[in-house]
């Protein structure tokens, strides 16, 4: 599961592929999941570390085989905690 904010809105992005849009900030979804769970990847996502399966290259990729981007920036801040 991630949380991904696009186009002024939070997609909340479940296992299944299925998605729920809410008006809310990334900021306040950042805020309101565990840190302990939750971690930025990216500018505008935050995934959760209990559904990573590996890292690949520029890639998170999921258990369930979806794809989240992971950026230079935020790699190292990612991998310290998945780790």
């Amino acid at each position: 599961m991630f949380v991904e904010f696009l186009d002024k809105n939070s997609y909340l992005v479940f296992n299944d592929g299925k998605y729920l849009k809410t008006l809310y900030s990334l900021y306040y979804w950042g805020e309101k999941l565990s840190k302990e769970y939750f971690t930025r990847c990216y500018k505008s996502i935050l995934v959760n570390l209990n559904y990573v399966d590996s890292i690949v290259k520029n890639d998170i990729l999921l258990i369930n085989k979806q794809k989240v981007p992971v950026s230079r920036f935020y790699r190292k801040q990612f991998e310290e905690k998945w780790l």
